[in-house]
């Protein structure tokens, strides 16, 4: 196969994993493939260094920029927040669903994006990722640009011309930006235009790198289209006497034209629907939610859903499993509803997950302007500070604390109300939700309707319970099923420290409060597992349940992903394994207490008889040192001042059992 492979073939097939290796992330395509397209890029580029090229400087340059870009920071907004962000988000999502979701608008998600899937395709290959080598990925994208610039020129000239660029701007080709790689794609696309006219009979492969490069150019940003067209408009002002030359070049660019088109096709129409800018009925039924109706019916996957469906091929659960086991009973009547061309005329959405802004009242550590309101005057004092690095992190087109997902949201909610009594579950986050107001409206609509049996569900820093002249507590006693998931990390000055702005004795009064006047709420502690806390975590969850704040099951825990100084991967190796034996010790001692009754009697326990019969099996399996007589007379002796006969002899046996299977199986 070697023998047969032409210079201008191995740019070609160089150019081609480029493009490939963007259809494999869009297409959600299987690792191994965007792997071997990357193995592949890199075997042909060694190919053609090791057969082809001569310009030993071109070499040492392109090691020089890897190098380069390796020891640079990430110091720009463009690089840090979009460029390398979008190449994280499709590392870890294998797909480019950004558009789709949504996620982070910050980040320009209708950007063109192959830059940041080729950056990502390298941080595959290694198996995972960190803020320094994918820079390297970018780099080696300047490889194509740079072989067709150094034949054009010789090489004294390209010395000079590319060490000039090199300490003009310089940065730009190290730092994470796309610039210096628009600039160097549209370079090498005019220089292929030019050398067009001392063509004779290989126009055709001139014709392909030429689209593939034009391709590249469009693709890495906006700008790039506009010097596509730029080029296009040129050739046809410089080749218009020669007809042929002219027909080629028409051919080439509308060919090259095509993945943007796609590109803008596939950010436009692959969002389900705007509320601002659509009716209701609209989005129900416009094409988009037709065909995702229809492939949902087929059992055909859905670019959107990915995250549930890679939960599901670990054998987790997903909110998509969730939700088709809450709501199975309502399946039927959809699917009867559901016409030929995926329309449903007849039914109405039963779930509505809102969240109308930004506001809040905390500025947590690990959180931001976008998700809080509070962080608006840091965010702006960081934009003076740092407006040489495009601001840091805060965006230059944002000059308002509260950002509203809704531009007018008391007159959606007059349109959406006529759909409010057909809803069944109601979930509102934030921000803070329980200090908007859209949030209190909705829940006076539903008292005035007398929805009493509808689900809701928060996500809550559960700091304040009154808006103006409303009690929320004094809502929910009106409703027969409200789920509260409290975000509380740790208790006293480290949760105040963590959730700044938190007040700890508010927090307790209100849980207090909650318990006593409103037992018909379900209240859980969801803490943020993160480098703050995973050493004292354990501790909120005893002290909780010691207070009666919560039952033992009733805390669920979310993983700190960003920011990463703050995921617990940036934690000191002793600390990882203080944290894990913290952990397993707790877990120890629980799975002891089951073995010794069962899992069922364990759960159904109250408060003060688990917490003395964890501390029993605390002293039987790590302080062996004491009798295991004299430990079971002790805490029968504290379980007959607290509890009845029955559980003091529940006391007894247990951790009698307890120790016996200490003894038999250490």
């Amino acid at each position: 196969m070697l023998k047969t492979v032409t210079q201008e073939n191995n740019i070609l097939i160089i150019l081609l994993t480029i493009i490939l290796n963007y259809i494999l992330f869009l297409s959600s395509s299987l690792l191994i493939l965007i792997k071997l397209n990357f193995i592949l890029f890199v075997f042909f580029t060694f190919y053609y260094f090791y057969k082809y090229e001569k310009n030993k400087f071109l070499i040492l340059f392109l090691l020089a920029l890897i190098i380069i870009s390796l020891g640079t920071p990430t110091d720009s907004w463009d690089a840090r927040s979009i460029w390398l962000f979008k190449a994280k988000e499709f590392f870890y999502d294998h797909s480019i669903i950004s558009v789709k979701n949504n996620y982070a608008e910050f980040s320009h998600n209708n950007y063109p994006s192959i830059a940041p899937a080729f950056t990502a395709s390298l941080s595959t290959l290694i198996g995972y990722w960190n803020e320094i080598y994918p820079k390297a990925g970018l780099t080696l994208m300047f490889i194509p640009p740079l072989i067709i610039i150094s034949r054009f020129f010789d090489n004294n000239f390209f010395l000079i011309s590319i060490s000039i660029i090199l300490f003009i701007v310089g940065k730009f080709l190290v730092n994470g930006e796309l610039d210096g790689l628009v600039a160097l794609y549209f370079v090498s696309s005019v220089i292929i235009i030019y050398n067009f006219k001392n063509l004779n009979n290989d126009i055709f492969y001139q014709c392909l790198i030429l689209i593939f490069f034009l391709i590249i150019l469009s693709l890495l940003k906006a700008e790039g289209t506009v010097l596509l067209l730029c080029s296009f408009i040129g050739s046809m002002f410089i080749f218009y006497k020669k007809k042929y030359l002219c027909k080629n070049l028409i051919i080439s660019f509308f060919v090259s034209i095509i993945p943007v088109l796609i590109w803008n096709y596939f950010c436009i129409y692959n969002n389900i629907g705007n509320i601002n800018n659509n009716s209701f009925d609209e989005i129900w039924n416009g094409e988009e939610m037709r065909q995702f109706r229809l492939k949902m019916l087929n059992d055909k996957p859905d670019a959107r859903c990915k995250v549930c469906y890679e939960k599901e091929k670990t054998g987790n659960w997903s909110l998509r499993y969730a939700e088709i086991r809450k709501r199975h009973h309502d399946a039927k009547t959809y699917i009867l509803n559901t016409e030929e061309d995926g329309s449903s005329l007849d039914s109405k959405p039963i779930y509505w997950d809102i969240r109308f802004s930004n506001i809040c009242n905390m500025r947590c550590r690990m959180c931001g302007h976008f998700s809080s309101s509070r962080w608006f005057a840091d965010a702006k004092a960081m934009r003076e500070k740092y407006k040489d690095y495009h601001y840091g992190a805060f965006p230059p087109n944002q000059d308002i604390a509260i950002i509203h997902g809704v531009e007018d949201s008391t007159a959606l909610l007059d349109r959406l109300d006529e759909y409010i009594p057909y809803v069944k579950e109601f979930y509102f986050a934030g921000g803070e939700p329980l200090i908007m107001e859209e949030h209190y409206r909705i829940l006076k609509r539903l008292d005035e309707l007398e929805l009493y049996n509808v689900y809701i569900r928060y996500n809550t820093n559960f700091m304040q319970m009154h808006y103006k002249d409303l009690d929320v507590i004094d809502m929910w006693k009106k409703f027969k099923n409200v789920h509260v998931a409290a975000s509380i990390d740790a208790s006293g000055a480290r949760g105040e420290l963590i959730r700044k702005d938190t007040v700890w004795a508010t927090i307790e009064r209100n849980v207090e409060r909650l318990a006593k006047e409103a037992p018909n709420v379900h209240f859980e502690v969801s803490p943020t597992v993160q480098i703050l806390n995973i050493l004292t975590i354990s501790d909120l969850h005893r002290e909780w349940v010691e207070k009666g704040y919560m039952k033992p099951e009733l805390m669920f825990f979310n993983i700190l992903v960003n920011p990463p100084y703050y995921n617990l991967k940036a934690l000191p190796m002793e600390l990882k394994e203080q944290a894990k034996e913290t952990l397993e010790k707790q877990k120890i001692l629980e799975d002891k207490i089951i073995l010794a009754s069962n899992k069922r009697k364990f759960n159904k326990m109250e408060t003060l008889l688990k917490v003395i019969l964890e501390l029993g099996t605390c002293e039987l399996f790590y302080f062996k040192n004491i009798p295991t007589n004299v430990s079971l007379s002790q805490y029968v002796k504290v379980g007959s001042s607290f509890l009845n006969d029955k559980e003091v002899g529940l006391i007894n046996g247990i951790l009698d059992k307890v120790s016996k299977n200490i003894n038999n199986n250490g």
